[in-house]
């Protein structure tokens, strides 16, 4: 549903095997089948990830003719983008995804308009956003394919933005902030400027970060509507590159125009449409910063209301009316 590079599938892969693996103990070793696991599981997500539905279960079947260990006793319904990869200690295994259960806000003043409900495609979100963006930004780091950000794309109604909130409402706030910005076609690079700007704090010289040394996770939504120009540029997309390519930016005040503001802590959500269709694609420049996978529409809906009960109606002529 969108293109990528082979240099960017790789990436994808090589940040997601890494971001599964970072929690073993120092030291620890796992079976060379256990390492195929993880290997073919982040293949399948920076691959296969962008994929609709028909074609995930291509892709699956591929896999199974070149014997890659898959979750066994596995539904006919089911790929392998249907599990997920749970490692304890030095055992590695594939388990159903299952949404979490739902409890109700000890808050009684929310808004039933709200209301968000976990789902499986929720959970998938939770969990490749959480091994992406808990490894630490390539420039501090010495594992330079790791990416600082994560990019939901997937038509209308796949549930991109819901995800991410549900995500982000498990945030301690003393530990770690979240903020929301919408793109639109007149979002301008001043303005994505400035609402980065309003939420940091001068932290010493020319760095600054978000107030009291907590983390940031930044959320696009619909990162491809800024207007392309006539030589087929977004530039309010190029800020938005440089930001987490550069981890900061360049003053505009008339002062201190010039000078390079460092901004720390900061992490990247986006989502945006898939492009084609009149719908804009994003640079590569700024795809590379990203692991980026498809949300599809769900298979089944009985997850979401329960099994489906079917009523049978017959028009009664006299009363004009419907009965069951």
């Amino acid at each position: 549903m969108m293109d990528l590079t082979i240099a960017q599938k790789i990436t994808n892969t090589l940040s997601l095997i890494n971001g599964m693996l970072k929690g073993l103990s120092a030291g620890v070793k796992l079976s060379d089948i256990d390492y195929e696991k993880v290997v073919v599981y982040a293949i399948s997500w920076a691959v296969g990830g962008l994929y609709e539905a028909a074609e995930r279960f291509q892709f699956h079947d591929y896999l199974q003719s070149k014997n890659a260990p898959l979750p066994l006793n596995k539904k006919e319904h089911e790929t392998i983008f249907d599990y997920y990869i749970n490692i304890q200690d030095t055992t590695v295994e594939y388990l159903v995804v299952k949404p979490e259960t739902w409890k109700p806000s000890p808050d009684k003043a929310f808004k039933f308009s709200q209301l968000l409900l976990p789902t499986l495609d929720s959970f998938r979100v939770d969990f490749l956003v959480n091994s992406i963006l808990s490894q630490p930004h390539p420039i501090h780091s010495t594992t330079a394919f790791v990416q600082n950000g994560v990019l939901l794309i997937g038509g209308s109604g796949t549930a991109k933005t819901s995800s991410v909130l549900m995500w982000a409402q498990k945030f301690d706030p003393a530990v770690k902030l979240f903020k929301r910005i919408n793109f639109s076609s007149a979002t301008s690079p001043g303005l994505f400027q400035a609402s980065i700007e309003q939420e940091c704090d001068n932290k010493m010289g020319k760095e600054y970060g978000p107030p009291g040394n907590k983390l940031m996770s930044i959320f696009i939504d619909d990162m491809s509507m800024p207007f392309v120009n006539n030589w087929g540029d977004q530039v309010t997309l190029e800020i938005v590159r440089q930001l987490i390519e550069q981890n900061g930016f360049y003053w505009l005040d008339k002062a201190q125009r010039g000078n390079f503001k460092s901004i720390k802590n900061l992490s990247y959500v986006g989502a945006m449409n898939h492009p084609g269709g009149g719908r804009n694609d994003i640079p590569n420049r700024l795809k590379r910063q990203f692991f980026i996978f498809n949300m599809i529409l769900p298979l089944s809906i009985e997850g979401i209301y329960g099994p489906i009960v079917r009523f049978q109606f017959r028009l009664d002529a006299k009363n004009h009316g419907f009965t069951d």
